[in-house]
């Protein structure tokens, strides 16, 4: 993911976060360590350590917290992630209630 489209994110505990790219792309991104008061920030940073404008788990690329203290927070991993997957992501974290939760059951008569 180009660091420089980076449009909106959504942080689903302390080690993981949904980033938004252009359009309809998200992406997972895991934290190597957890981010302390990452979950009450609007905003954050992204840092391209090694400046080839791609957010990776590869050349000390990181995100950047500023709660309290400014945290450089190494990337473990990312990954491209369909409309599916953020729902099931969302659910797994807590943030959402599954669709299938929400359907109301009408007895047979």
């Amino acid at each position: 993911m180009l660091s420089r489209v980076v449009r909106d994110f959504e942080v689903l505990d302390e080690r993981n976060l949904i980033i938004q790219g252009p359009g309809d792309t998200a992406y997972h991104v895991v934290l190597t360590l957890p981010a302390n008061d990452i979950e009450t920030e609007l905003m954050i940073g992204v840092l391209d350590n090694d400046g080839d404008g791609r957010i990776c788990p590869f050349g000390g690329d990181s995100i950047i917290v500023e709660g309290v203290l400014t945290q450089r927070v190494p990337i473990r991993s990312v990954e491209r992630i369909d409309e599916t997957d953020v729902e099931a992501l969302q659910v797994q974290f807590g943030r959402i209630e599954s669709a299938d939760d929400a359907v109301t059951r009408i007895p047979i008569q």
